[in-house]
């Protein structure tokens, strides 16, 4: 039998392992224990069999390395709903952890990132052209910036146990072995940021979570 098969048996005879039956319960928990010997599974891919890798429909730039804004709300989705992601250095992200939460993440990142890149589009466009170009995209991730820390405040932020911290970190290592840390792009400071971080501050009082979605590089782990 395919071995996910025999794993996802496993997980629902644990369930009615707890039931209230005893005999019941023992006759499931001696099932457990003779498939996880005749198939060699083991405790950990059991408690692994929920993690998944969500890919977010999004792609919020092309750059090898993602600007502050970016970084700053793909750890504010992660921190949301108790997941890790990756990014694949073409502006890629994928979610990984319980599957359930790292769909949820996925499509908080794609809804507010759409908002976002939608929002700091129309400060860039309305800021003077004769401002040197550099200065005003600095401007524009500023203002993202500030979108972006009210925009997710209401997110909160999900405990996990550290069992299940253990695991992500065992589904990284499995997964994403050659994974590397990356950090965001960084530019120098220029004249206005100040103002440009309160107008994303203001702006992202109105993003919303519920607004509908329409419809080769190496992996590297995302660091706040």
């Amino acid at each position: 039998m395919d071995k996910e098969k025999i794993i996802e048996r496993i997980r629902k005879l644990l369930a009615l392992a707890q039931s209230q039956n005893a005999g019941e319960a023992a006759s499931a928990l001696a099932k457990v224990q003779e498939l996880m010997a005749r198939y060699e599974v083991d405790g950990v891919a059991v408690e692994m069999a929920s993690f998944a890798e969500v890919h977010a429909e999004f792609r919020i730039s092309r750059a090898e390395r993602p600007a502050t804004y970016a970084l700053q709300l793909a750890v504010a989705c992660c921190r949301a709903f108790g997941v890790s992601c990756i990014w694949d250095g073409q502006g890629r992200l994928s979610f990984y952890g319980d599957l359930a939460r790292s769909e949820l993440a996925a499509y908080a990142f794609t809804v507010l990132g759409r908002q976002c890149v939608y929002a700091r589009k129309i400060y860039f466009g309305a800021l003077r052209k004769r401002i040197k170009k550099t200065t005003r995209i600095k401007r524009a991730d500023t203002f993202a910036e500030g979108w972006v820390s009210t925009a997710t405040r209401t997110l909160g932020r999900l405990k996990i146990g550290e069992r299940e911290t253990e695991l992500l970190q065992l589904f990284k290592e499995q997964k994403f072995a050659d994974a590397t840390s990356i950090d965001p792009r960084k530019s120098k400071t220029v004249n206005g940021q100040d103002a440009a971080y309160f107008s994303g501050v203001r702006e992202g009082r109105n993003a919303r979570l519920e607004h509908a979605m329409s419809g080769g590089c190496p992996m590297r782990s995302l660091t706040a």
